[in-house]
C-alpha cells in the first residue's frame, strides 16, 4: 500500500464560462427515453425532440445562438413521441423522423429554418408494425 498522495494534474486548470449569447438555452427536452440520440446536427441546423405534447421535433439554425423562444416552431406530425431522427447526408434541408406511433415521416425545412410549426410531412410512411427506434439515411445514396 502506498503512503503518499498523488498530485492532481489538473489542480491549477481554470475555465472561462461561455457568454449567454454564445450558446443555446431555453430548450424543453422531451421525456421519451430509449436507445436513440437526443440531439443531432448537420452543417445548417440542429434538431432535438421537445416536450410539447405528442411527438414534436424542434429544428433550429446553428448560427442563431442565444435563448430559444418558449414555444419554438416544431415539426409536429407524430401521434406519439419522436424516438429517433436523422438529417439527410446530401440534402441539408431534409430530415426523417420515426416515432412511437410506428410511422416514418420525411420533412422539408425551409431555407433559414422553421418560421412556424409544420404538421404535414413531405412523405408519410405508416405501414410499420412496431415503433421506430433507429433512423438512418443511407450514407452514400442520393
Amino acid at each position: 500500500m502506498s503512503r503518499f498522495v498523488r498530485q492532481s494534474k489538473v489542480r491549477h486548470v481554470y475555465c472561462q464560462p461561455s457568454k449567454p449569447e454564445e450558446h443555446y438555452s431555453n430548450i424543453r427536452l422531451s421525456t421519451a427515453t430509449g436507445d436513440h440520440n437526443y440531439i443531432k446536427a448537420n452543417t445548417k441546423y440542429f434538431a432535438v425532440p421537445v416536450a410539447t405534447g405528442g411527438g414534436s421535433l424542434a429544428v433550429h439554425p446553428l448560427d442563431d445562438k442565444g435563448r430559444l423562444p418558449a414555444q419554438p416552431p416544431v415539426l409536429d406530425g407524430h401521434r406519439g413521441a419522436v424516438l429517433d431522427f436523422d438529417f439527410h447526408p446530401m440534402h441539408e434541408n431534409l430530415i426523417a423522423t420515426g416515432g412511437d406511433d410506428s410511422a416514418v415521416k420525411i420533412w422539408g425545412i425551409d431555407e433559414g429554418g422553421l418560421t412556424e410549426s409544420v404538421s404535414e410531412p413531405l412523405v408519410d410512411l405508416k405501414e410499420h408494425q412496431r415503433k421506430i427506434v433507429v433512423m438512418r439515411f443511407h450514407p452514400t445514396a442520393e
